[in-house]
C-alpha cells in the first residue's frame, strides 16, 4: 500500500475528501467575502439587467419634472418616473444598489414614494 493511498484513506475517514487543497478540478474560485466595490444595478420589467460601477460615475443631474441623468465614462443613463428626489439622494451617497423599472401602467397602483417608469442606457461617443 502506497503512502499516498494512506493519506486519501485518512481523508475519507475524516469525511472530507473534497477539501480545496486536494480538489484541483474547479473551474471557478470565489472570494470568501464580498469586496468593497459599489455597483448600481438596473432591472427592467422583462428581467434584463445591467450594472455600472459607481467609480465611473462622472456627473448626475436631477430634474424635478421627473428625470435623473447619470453620466458614466462609458454610458449615459436616463431614469424617468416620479418621486425621484429620494433616488437621486441615494445615488449621491452611493447607497442605491438596485433600481427596478416598473411598467408605467402600474404607476398609480404603486404605493412606494419612488416610481421608476423608464430606464434608458446609451453608449457615450
Amino acid at each position: 500500500m502506497s503512502h499516498d493511498f494512506r493519506l486519501k484513506f485518512d481523508e475519507i475517514k475524516q469525511n472530507d475528501p473534497t477539501t480545496a487543497e486536494n480538489n484541483n478540478n474547479n473551474t471557478t474560485q470565489e472570494y470568501s467575502s464580498p469586496g468593497y466595490v459599489r455597483n448600481i444595478d438596473f432591472v427592467w420589467p422583462d428581467g434584463k439587467r445591467e450594472f455600472l460601477n459607481y467609480s465611473y460615475l462622472v456627473n448626475a443631474k436631477y430634474d424635478p419634472e421627473g428625470s435623473i441623468t447619470l453620466v458614466f465614462t462609458s454610458d449615459t443613463v436616463t431614469i424617468n418616473g416620479s418621486g425621484l428626489n429620494d433616488l437621486y439622494d441615494g445615488i449621491l451617497v452611493q447607497s442605491i444598489k438596485t433600481v427596478f423599472c416598473a411598467d408605467s401602467r402600474y404607476e398609480s397602483l404603486n404605493n412606494q414614494s419612488i416610481v421608476v417608469t423608464e430606464i434608458v442606457i446609451t453608449k457615450n461617443a
